[in-house]
């Protein structure tokens, strides 16, 4: 999937440390809610998997965040309304990804109300 959305790390070790990176944080997440649901509740996972055009807090940690990578907390900038001046930029150029902010943060608004929400329960099987 890196090469379809065109993310071309630097070198091997820049590969190595996002595949790392993922693997830790979905396996993890996996993990929880396997437990969650096993002890009788309700668990949903999501998985963001759209690559920002900005991502101002993960792109002082690594370039990557603003150039095609999903980083750690990305869908922060799409499900909690930013302030003025903060957030998606409000210029054409990210008239888009504002658009998909707004109808990301729609949807998790429908969820976490108990509302008719895309979000499927997680699944033993």
């Amino acid at each position: 999937s890196l090469l379809k959305d065109h993310i071309r790390p630097k070198n091997r070790l820049s590969l190595m440390h996002q595949i790392a990176t993922d693997k830790m944080w979905t396996c993890d997440a996996r993990s929880l809610a396997y437990d969650i649901v096993r002890g009788g509740g309700k668990a949903h996972v999501v998985m963001l998997w759209h690559s920002p055009k900005h991502d101002a807090a993960g792109n002082q940690v690594n370039e990557q965040c603003s150039t095609g990578a999903t980083c750690h907390s990305a869908e922060m900038m799409y499900a909690i309304p930013q302030g003025r001046g903060k957030g998606i930029p409000d210029t054409l150029a990210f008239k888009k990804e504002a658009a998909f902010g707004a109808h990301y943060m729609e949807d998790l608004l429908r969820y976490v109300y108990a509302q008719d929400h895309i979000w499927a329960p997680y699944s033993l099987e």
